[in-house]
């Protein structure tokens, strides 16, 4: 585990599809299913940095950026997308994300942009 994840954190899995927490205390699995839950975990977890997919039911994630970013100004947003479009990482960060990565990009580049975000 990288020592940035330390912190709490949430982060939308890769390949599986939904949203996980985990805490240095308490390591769970707290799966977020739509945007809107995605929002309701921020409230209720206080993460230090969400992960998000733009495809979500509900609320997308450009969405639940843009709610997350109103209600937790201070929490690190990451928007991972299928979509390679400048256009759409230019809404992302206008609407409050803090950084825009291709899902097909190398791991080492999601890491280190994790870490730091979490340094920042």
């Amino acid at each position: 585990m990288h020592p940035e994840f330390s912190r709490r954190n949430c982060w939308k899995k890769r390949r599986g599809g939904s949203t996980q927490c985990l805490t240095a205390t308490n390591p769970a699995r707290l799966p977020a299913s739509n945007g809107e839950e995605a929002v309701e975990r921020v409230l209720e977890l206080k993460p230090d940095l969400v992960i998000l997919d733009v495809t979500m039911p509900v609320l997308n994630g450009l969405q639940a950026a843009r709610k997350i970013r109103s209600i937790a100004p201070r929490v690190k947003i990451l928007i991972l997308s299928m979509h390679d479009s400048p256009q759409l990482a230019s809404e992302a960060l206008r609407l409050g994300a803090d950084a825009y990565l291709i899902k097909s990009g190398p791991q080492v580049q999601l890491l280190e942009t994790i870490a730091n975000l979490l340094r920042s």
